[in-house]
This record gives structure tokens, C-alpha cells and sequence, in this order.
């Protein structure tokens, strides 16, 4: 006689992973139909039943600030780094939130580790020396951008676009000029501000 081997009983489980998944999924699906706050909505919902994932953050940091929601964007960038301490853009999202919150410091700071960390970031450098002008740092953000010249190669077309940056830098490091006024007076904005992205 053959016993039956009895089979282990199955109990549906919540895959976190799969919840999140499809949250996330509707949430781009809104995004890409330009309903923002809808979109935001789901990812909300995700983190209340208990499906934070890196992606969920991630997403909904883009989403917080394409909504201009930059407090809300830099928690949701912080709680990315906490679960994806090596997530290739979180670091550089959270100082461009600071940054547009006008935290220069804690901007500098994480400017300077994306910079580190996420593959010699060319825009975390620049960010970090114009965090550092806002500092009243001038010397230091030269340095910043004389760094991002030698990055460039100095002799690219790239660090030809860059050359009115080490211009001004020059200028506050020699004539003392404040930051916001330097770059007022020579019409230079960086353009970084609004690369805040999903990765």
C-alpha cells in the first residue's frame, strides 16, 4: 500500500512586490495621462497598504515635484535613499528638492555625494558650486566648477558652453559680488533645476 503524502495547504499570500507593481503601473498610466494628482493618489494608497517599495518612492518623489510639492518630494527621495541607499538618481533628486526649498547647506551637501556616488554627475557638480555661491562660499564653488571644466576636458564643445559658469565664478571670487547678484548680472540660471526624475 501506497500512503498518500499529504500536500501543504496554500494560503494566498500578498506579494508586496506584485501590489506595488500594479500601483505603480496605474500611477504612470495617470501620469502619462496628465493626472497628477490622481497618480499621486495611488502611490499614496500603495504606502498606506503597506507597499513601500524603492519604486513607489521613487515614483512618487517625481510626481511631488512635478506638483511642486518640494518637502513632500525630498521625504519621498530620503525614504528612496533608506530603502535603495545605491539608487542611481535619489541622491541627485533630493538636493535639487533642497535646493528648491532654498536649504542650501543640506542642498551642498547631497550635490556633493550624488557628485561621489552616482557616476561623476556633471549637474551635482555644477549644483554643488552654485549651492556653495548661495553659501557665500565663492572660492569653494570655483573650485566646484574649475572641477567640472577638467571633468569636460576643457577643450570640448561641452566646456566651451560651460566657460560662462567659470566666468562668473571668477568674478564673485574676485570681486566679492554676491551670488544671486553675479549671476543676475551676467543672465546665467543653471538649468538643472527641473531634472528631478524617475530612475
Amino acid at each position: 500500500m501506497n500512503p498518500k503524502k499529504k500536500q501543504p495547504e496554500t494560503k494566498p499570500v500578498f506579494n508586496e512586490r506584485a501590489g506595488a507593481t500594479s500601483a505603480l503601473g496605474r500611477a504612470v498610466a495617470l501620469h502619462l495621462e496628465g493626472k497628477l494628482k490622481e497618480a499621486l493618489k495611488e502611490q499614496d494608497g500603495a504606502i498606506e497598504r503597506g507597499e513601500s517599495t524603492a519604486e513607489v518612492h521613487s515614483a512618487r518623489g517625481h510626481i511631488q515635484f512635478e506638483l511642486e510639492q518640494f518637502e513632500d518630494a525630498a521625504t519621498s527621495y530620503q525614504k528612496l535613499i533608506e530603502l535603495s541607499p545605491r539608487h542611481p538618481s535619489a541622491t541627485f533628486n533630493l538636493a535639487v528638492c533642497l535646493e528648491k526649498l532654498g536649504r542650501w547647506g543640506q542642498a551642498c551637501e547631497q550635490f556633493q555625494k550624488a557628485f561621489e556616488s552616482e557616476g561623476k554627475r556633471l549637474d551635482a557638480l555644477v549644483g554643488w558650486g552654485v549651492c556653495l555661491l548661495h553659501l557665500d562660499r565663492p572660492q569653494n564653488a570655483l573650485d566646484a566648477f574649475e572641477r567640472c571644466l577638467v571633468v569636460l576636458d576643457y577643450g570640448s564643445q561641452e566646456a566651451a558652453e560651460q566657460r560662462p559658469v567659470r566666468f562668473v565664478a571668477q568674478v564673485i571670487a574676485d570681486d566679492g559680488l554676491g551670488p544671486v547678484a553675479a549671476l543676475e548680472q551676467e543672465g546665467i540660471r543653471h538649468g538643472f533645476q527641473d531634472a528631478a526624475h524617475v530612475g
